[in-house]
């Protein structure tokens, strides 16, 4: 009776500990990875801003080192949402395909440090017209913000099955209580 009344519940209770406690780092989880690509995005909007000063014959030594230094920056970046989504195979499909587009309007912002600012217009409509990002970024987040909202959900159902096993645990103790 004392196995009934004191440990089953007491395992129970810990299952569900560990269960919420799950549903909890996926939550966690999308947040990290929301943050991240954020981050990607603003290092890749700051860098394509930086070679359009420097373009303009404007800019200080610091913007120069951010040209100089962006592989570097977007690699860490990109490789910081890649290593988020190892568990997603549609997400690492978008960020391979976004980790080339990268690397190729990296490729035209540098051309764009290159080159006199009457001459700039045709590499500045390939940045845009021809190499889109901000869409694919955008599919990303969104993607993630969906997978968030699923597991949100999860989570506070969990916790209220949680509680509500809790509960009922509780009145299963007191009733053995009473017969014992």
């Amino acid at each position: 009776a004392i196995l009934l009344i004191v440990v089953v519940p007491a395992l129970v209770l810990q299952y569900l500990a560990s269960q919420n406690y799950a549903a909890n780092q996926a939550v966690t989880h999308s947040y990290r990875v929301e943050g991240a690509v954020s981050a990607l995005r603003v290092e890749l909007r700051e860098i394509e801003q930086s070679a359009m000063i420097l373009s303009m014959g404007a800019g200080t030594q610091r913007t120069r080192d951010r040209i100089r230094d962006a592989d570097v920056v977007l690699d860490k970046s990109m490789q910081d949402v890649i290593d988020l989504t190892q568990d997603n195979t549609a997400q690492q499909i978008r960020l391979g395909q976004l980790k080339e587009l990268i690397g190729r309007r990296l490729a035209v912002s540098r051309r764009i440090v290159q080159t006199p600012p009457d001459q700039a217009r045709p590499l500045l409509q390939e940045l845009v017209l021809e190499l889109p990002v901000w869409p694919l970024l955008d599919e990303v987040l969104d993607t993630e913000r969906v997978l968030l909202v699923q597991r949100s959900q999860a989570a506070a159902r969990q916790y209220r099955q949680a509680g509500w096993l809790r509960r009922g645990a509780t009145v299963v103790q007191v009733l053995l209580l009473t017969l014992v």
